[in-house]
């Protein structure tokens, strides 16, 4: 009995192998005349692999052609369906839009032709605060932070000068955006007007508190202000010559101190102060002058030290003699010397120094340098 029933069971396994062997090769002689059969009519890629794949749907007629995209699409846009031979459902619609991305449907939101222009420009939507700012090489710099879509705060002694030079910023020039909380003394030109002495403390600490309730943060510090009493060490009077510490070195810690604190929160910004080649080459008769420019620089190179690690960038200029109101004074034999030592054979422009500084504002990985720019005196 235990006998016949074992030869049952092998009956049965045999019986199911030869079917299953059978059913496998009818399979592969039903995919290679499918394959012979579509070497004179290819058929698409993913009806190939269909076939491939699920061989016992072979003998299913193929599509007779893919559905294709309708030619005439909407404005907005149009979908395309695809049936996958593989996938027992369609496969949902695939939309596909005309519209531009770049373009608004609504005319309100179309930048004016003046935003257009200033947000292609490096100090849009900056404030740049500088002292010295209504003549010489601090006018220069603010017409040239201007000219690239920033706002300037310009703090100067005489309202008078900084209301020329307020005009003369305006004129050809194009309006920059105003922040919102501007309104209080700054009008659609980007210029605002502080008047104030920056070698006296109680001036300094109203002026930054003004500007930081109502100009908001400031991205650009510029140390420019500065005065020159040349005469030799014994025959200068001391008050003159504390006069020239005072707004020179004093004037340009105060004003950093003052404003950084801002800089400090928001963990950025710039300072750029004003030295002179006479601070690194000492000239006879400017010695108290020299004493104060270099001061100027060994201040900002440990002032780079302080602020860099929060971000901040602390950097000088050292012009050499440049076309302003205070080189306008030297005599015609003292011109004549320092042409001859000058390799460029010329004086600088207050423009190329301020070419300088929007450099500087600009070059993130600089900090605690001193950029010379005096046509080679110092060479």
């Amino acid at each position: 009995m235990k006998a016949l029933t074992s030869c049952r069971r092998a009956h049965s396994t045999f019986i199911s192998l030869s079917e299953t062997e059978a059913e496998a090769s009818l399979r592969t002689k039903s995919a290679l005349n499918l394959i012979r059969a579509r070497k004179t009519t290819p058929l698409p890629l993913a009806s190939r692999l269909s076939s491939l794949l699920y061989p016992s749907q072979a003998t299913s007629p193929a599509p007779a052609s893919i559905p294709q995209a309708s030619p005439a699409l909407s404005s907005s846009s149009s979908s395309i369906s695809q049936q996958r031979p593989w996938s027992s459902s369609p496969a949902k619609p695939l939309s596909i839009s005309t519209s531009n991305p770049f373009s608004s449907s609504s005319s309100s939101s179309t930048p004016t032709p003046t935003q257009a222009s200033n947000t292609l420009k490096p100090f849009h939507n900056t404030t740049t605060v500088i002292t010295g700012g209504s003549r010489g090489i601090g006018l220069a710099i603010a017409h040239a932070f201007r000219k690239q879509g920033g706002r300037v705060v310009l703090i100067g002694r005489n309202i008078e000068s900084l209301e020329g030079a307020r005009s003369s910023l305006m004129l050809g020039s194009e309006n920059v955006d105003v922040l919102a909380g501007w309104s209080n003394g700054l009008d659609k030109s980007g210029v605002a007007l502080m008047e104030g002495d920056v070698a006296i403390v109680g001036d300094v600490e109203r002026m930054c508190k003004t500007i930081s309730q109502t100009y908001g943060p400031t991205e650009h510090l510029i140390n420019c202000a500065g005065i020159s009493r040349d005469s030799i060490l014994l025959s200068m009077d001391p008050l003159e010559a504390s006069e020239v510490i005072a707004t020179n070195l004093f004037g340009t810690i105060l004003m950093s101190r003052g404003i950084s604190k801002g800089m400090l929160r928001r963990r950025k910004g710039c300072i750029i102060n004003v030295s002179s080649v006479l601070g690194l080459k000492g000239v006879e008769g400017a010695s108290v002058y020299s004493a104060s420019k270099a001061g100027v620089v060994g201040f900002t190179k440990s002032l780079a030290k302080e602020l860099g690690p929060r971000g901040i960038r602390v950097s000088a200029i050292a012009p050499g003699f440049i076309e302003t109101d205070m080189t306008a004074n030297l005599t015609e034999q003292q011109r004549t010397q320092y042409l001859a030592q000058t390799p460029l054979g010329r004086f600088g422009s207050a423009e190329e120094v301020a070419s300088a500084a929007t450099f500087l504002a600009q070059a993130q990985y600089i900090t605690g340098q001193t950029l010379v720019i005096d046509g080679g005196y110092t060479a």
